[in-house]
């Protein structure tokens, strides 16, 4: 065998091989905060990491438009029980429902620390004594069977305060119990999906999922909007797909036509092509084996 067919068989089997790895472990991300950078301090790391992975991140605003008011709080709370129902969602309330029990003892184990109102001066003697007898007043009132429970563990009644510190004075409008804008023109409905905000291909099926449960409750003249840093990462992301995958094409067919032109050959072109479609080829493996995964703005500029 010549040595230009032993360089010949060994690049065939190098893109043979190129070809297995990627049809078997080909891992495309599409998680823009890879490129965010890691933080020098802790306070950025967290803020990294929240961005990432923080609930902020997956907040989802769900909105119900046109129709009748009641045909926008029937099926607000015909989605609401779907989505509760589908397990994808960490949680969801349309304005009808509480606090699920397990983040309210996350806030009463950490009243302390979260509340506004704790002063060293306030664990003093002085202080718990004023505190027991604020008490001691409102259990002869009609709020005593509410206090009771937490006067125990808990004689500052810090855990109110923290709920009321969080919920802020601005009270959202509600229409027979269920969240709606201030013109009562949209339903709301407030969701945390359980993926991750970098998971994008996961924020888009839970978004697939919310518009074919809304499709099959709405009439034809109401619409569904979506919003939160995740839908925006989606929706920005398939625009930027869109928009390569476009332009990749137009440079392609420029790029092909410009050889045509040059040589006047269909084979010239064709193996002119062939360099490139294998060097990507090769290189999407090499970055498969190190990395495990491949970035789709690697992928859009290779």
């Amino acid at each position: 065998m010549s040595r230009r067919a032993r360089i010949l068989s060994l690049f065939v089997l190098l893109l043979a091989l190129s070809v297995a790895l990627l049809v078997n472990r080909l891992q495309i991300s599409s998680d823009i905060s890879m490129f965010l950078p890691h933080g020098a301090s802790w306070p950025q790391r967290v803020l990294v990491e929240e961005l990432r992975k923080g609930a902020n991140g997956r907040l989802l605003l769900i909105g119900i438009e046109g129709g009748q008011a009641a045909q926008r709080i029937a099926i607000s709370r015909q989605l609401t029980q779907a989505l509760k129902q589908s397990n994808q969602f960490v949680y969801v309330n349309n304005g009808s429902g509480t606090l699920p029990r397990q983040e309210r003892e996350l806030l009463y184990r950490y009243r302390y620390l979260l509340s506004n109102n704790v002063t060293p001066q306030r664990f003093s003697e002085k202080g718990i004594r004023q505190a027991l007898e604020a008490r001691l007043s409102d259990m002869a009132s009609v709020t005593a069977p509410l206090i009771k429970p937490y006067l125990a563990d808990d004689p500052f009644l810090d855990g109110l305060a923290v709920l009321r510190q969080w919920g802020g004075d601005r009270k959202i409008t509600r229409s027979e119990g269920v969240w709606v804008s201030a013109d009562n023109q949209r339903a709301l409905i407030l969701a945390y999906p359980q993926a991750v905000a970098s998971e994008l291909d996961r924020q888009q099926q839970i978004a697939q999922f919310i518009r074919s449960r809304f499709n099959e409750y709405a009439a034809d003249n109401m619409n569904l909007v979506l919003s939160g840093p995740a839908m925006i990462a989606v929706d920005t992301r398939n625009e930027i797909r869109n928009d390569t995958q476009f332009l990749s094409a137009v440079a392609s067919v420029v790029a092909i036509l410009f050889l045509y032109i040059a040589f006047r050959s269909p084979r010239v072109v064709i193996l002119g092509m062939l360099p490139l479609l294998s060097g990507a080829l090769i290189g999407l493996a090499v970055i498969t084996m190190v990395y495990g995964q491949v970035h789709g703005i690697a992928i859009a500029f290779g």
